[in-house]
């Protein structure tokens, strides 16, 4: 059994988003005025149709302007048949976006119904449209303590007993420095680093498997079988190494290193991903949240440095 799925993790700003989208169809990012701005891409399978050790965390990361929104839907909705056998199609409903006529949940399911003319859809609709914007939280407790005023340094060693257990890595590093520094504004971007950090450095480096794998479902599949087998075969020697370095000032900076046992790769033919691909975003992603970023010793060692200020969109 499985189930498309999509989730959003919201910051507490209200204008910073993750997006993970499993078997749904593609989402949109919508202006103020409706008009599309950006489609969001359905990177994953659905859930149930990996293991769970073998869950994908790729996420996209967005910043948007208070006031623009993100619009997400079941295919329920672009797959209904009217009286006529005609369907309504991503293309009407784009159509009905960029035509400036209204992108309420409302005002697309008026659309929708009129389209219809009272035949009913054989499938179930899921509409959703959030909004950036500033959110009504609650205020952390008084206690909660601000980043600190001197440096410190993290260092770990993951040798291969602790790699074959195949834990959730960067959900433990994410509690740890939390622990050291009140992170609560960038846990969604510092998470997305070390989950692309960590997955690059087992899965890359010390088991050396190729992402082109992913470029079909039964890629995918493949892909995530040789992952699992070279874990339960991982010969004794092999490691992750992982240091963080925090840094104090006006604005404070946390420098992080990871490091594995793998052969290594041609730094030079480093690729990024285009919206066609199903794998490689990460490169992208990580220039684009740290200050730096640089590879060294053949490929198995990566440095970054991410600043505690406001990011950008992208």
């Amino acid at each position: 059994m499985f189930c498309a799925a999509a989730i959003i993790e919201q910051n507490s700003l209200g204008n910073g988003f993750n997006v993970w989208l499993g078997g749904v169809p593609n989402g949109y990012v919508l202006g103020q005025d409706g008009v599309i701005k950006e489609v969001l891409n359905t990177m994953h399978m659905p859930l149930g149709v990996l293991d769970d050790d073998d869950f994908e965390r790729d996420v996209h990361v967005l910043k948007l302007p208070e006031g623009d929104s993100i619009f997400l839907f079941t295919d329920g909705l672009t797959e209904a048949e009217n009286k006529q056998g005609e369907m309504f199609g991503e293309q009407r409903l784009e159509r009905f976006f960029n035509s400036l006529s209204g992108h309420r949940v409302e005002d697309i399911m008026a659309r929708h119904k009129g389209f219809m003319a009272g035949q009913k859809p054989e499938d179930d609709i899921t509409v959703l449209r959030v909004i950036s914007g500033p959110l009504n939280l609650e205020k952390q407790e008084d206690g909660a303590l601000a980043l600190p005023t001197f440096g410190w340094q993290l260092s770990f060693n993951l040798d291969t007993d602790a790699l074959k257990r195949d834990e959730p890595v960067p959900e433990y590093l994410i509690s740890m420095i939390g622990a050291e520094i009140n992170i609560f504004s960038h846990k969604d971007y510092l998470h997305t680093i070390f989950a692309e950090l960590y997955a690059n450095a087992l899965e890359h480096g010390v088991l050396g498997l190729s992402s082109s794998l992913k470029d079909t479902e039964d890629g995918y599949m493949e892909y995530y079988g040789l992952r699992a087998e070279g874990l339960a075969n991982l010969p004794a020697g092999e490691y992750v190494q992982i240091n963080f370095e925090f840094i104090p000032g006006d604005v404070q900076k946390l420098k992080i290193m990871f490091k594995d046992s793998g052969k290594g790769f041609d730094i030079s033919k480093i690729e990024k991903a285009t919206d066609n691909d199903s794998y490689g975003r990460g490169i992208i992603l990580l220039d684009h949240l740290c200050d730096s970023l640089e590879y060294s010793e053949n490929g198995t060692r990566v440095d970054l440095l991410y600043s505690f200020t406001e990011k950008t969109a992208w």
